[in-house]
């Protein structure tokens, strides 16, 4: 099959138009798109087709909720208030870090073994290479 040689591959991809011409063919079908795909450009207020007559478009429902950026309520949700009372505070720690000190913290009357739990062996497991015994020992020597 012959085929017809045409225009480069670059203009064909990149064509030599303006910035004014590519922005009127971006354009052309935005408000179909818009519709069929429910897209907003960043910061764009939705329109939910409501009527508008006795309150502005630009007003905003509700009472501003009170919070703090540095986390501050947080910290009292956390707390009871018996609890803070009482000085009986519950410190937060992630169970990473909780697994961590468990594995690695010495515990009172056993051995500190801490690659225990990453070598499942049986207990009388032996290292190195059992080399059965021949019939000369030491004081043949």
């Amino acid at each position: 099959i012959k085929t017809e040689k045409s225009d480069p591959a670059g203009l064909v991809v990149n064509p030599n138009i303006s910035r004014e011409e590519v922005a009127a063919k971006a354009d052309e079908g935005i408000e179909l798109y818009r519709k069929s795909h429910r897209y907003q450009q960043v910061g764009e207020q939705r329109d939910l087709n409501y009527v508008w007559t006795k309150i502005k478009k630009t007003d905003v429902f509700g009472v501003e909720t009170p919070h703090s950026n540095d986390g501050g309520h947080v910290k009292n949700s956390l707390l009871w208030s018996d609890d803070v009372n009482n000085n009986n505070t519950l410190t937060v720690v992630s169970k990473r870090l909780d697994d961590f000190k468990e594995r690695t913290q010495p515990k009172l009357g056993e051995v500190h073994d801490p690659i225990k739990d990453s070598m499942n062996l049986e207990p009388d497991h032996t290292f190195g290479v059992m080399i059965t015994p021949d019939e000369y020992g030491a004081g043949d020597l």
